[in-house]
């Protein structure tokens, strides 16, 4: 899909302190609209047409200016520190005043907000084989793990899980330097086995990958591929996985 856009810079300095966003970087796509047939052949002045990929790469320059320049807007509230509760320990006879100061703010700031999802099926690996399961993001997250569901897993079988260029959205001009290995973009687990399970009867196993502090920002148009490795024993496996995503506010 294509885009026609407007960027700040676009706008002299007065426009841009009356509309609220002086400082902001001025590449940054302030106005969006989708190009349709009709629209593409006439692009109106102070707009231009990008492509999708081109968008995204774009905003994902910027992001980091973009996000400073927003942070700097909102306000900075004074620390209150509140006096010291004191609690008074007894043992026995004994006793003692213990002081402490109580935190009048123990719930995080809401600049996040949770997106949890699943891949669309379960999919099925024969012994002796791999498969590779995608989980193709439709709009932009931020990725911090997740959890592998597996019937029947045995020992010795692993997964490997990238970023994957699915549909070769990120332009050839930027792959090397965006890019692992294009089409990976990111190889997140090189190989990690899976726990065996001792029924080879439909016996459930759940593998967890937790990437934290690490929370990883994904491109809508990426997909997260897992590729899961059987040993030649046992049954055929069957798989799915759960991903902690989150998206910025």
């Amino acid at each position: 899909m294509d885009y026609i856009i407007k960027k700040a810079g676009i706008l002299s300095s007065e426009d841009q302190a009356t509309l609220g966003i002086a400082g902001i970087p001025q590449d940054w796509p302030i106005e969006v609209f989708p190009a349709d047939d009709e629209s593409v052949d006439v692009v109106p002045a102070g707009f231009e047409l990008v492509t999708d990929s081109e968008l995204s790469v774009l905003k994902a320059n910027l992001q980091a200016s973009y996000d400073a320049w927003l942070q700097s807007l909102r306000p900075v509230l004074p620390v209150v520190v509140p006096a010291p509760t004191e609690v008074i320990v007894k043992s026995g006879e004994l006793s003692a005043v213990i002081s402490a100061p109580m935190d009048n703010n123990p719930f995080a700031v809401p600049t996040y907000r949770t997106k949890r999802s699943k891949t669309a099926n379960m999919t099925v690996v024969a012994p002796g084989s791999s498969a590779v399961i995608d989980f193709i993001l439709t709009q932009e997250r931020y990725v911090s793990g997740g959890c592998i569901i597996v019937a029947n897993a045995q020992l010795g079988d692993y997964v490997t899980a990238e970023v994957y260029d699915i549909y070769g959205g990120i332009p050839a001009a930027y792959r090397s330097a965006l890019c692992e290995n294009w089409p990976t973009v990111s190889r997140y687990i090189e190989g990690e086995w899976l726990a065996a399970n001792p029924s080879n009867t439909g016996g459930i196993s759940i593998h967890e990958i937790d990437t934290h502090p690490l929370s990883a920002k994904i491109t809508a148009g990426l997909s997260l591929r897992l590729t899961y490795f059987a040993v030649n024993e046992g049954v055929d496996r069957k798989f799915g996985v759960n991903y902690y995503l989150t998206k910025k506010l």
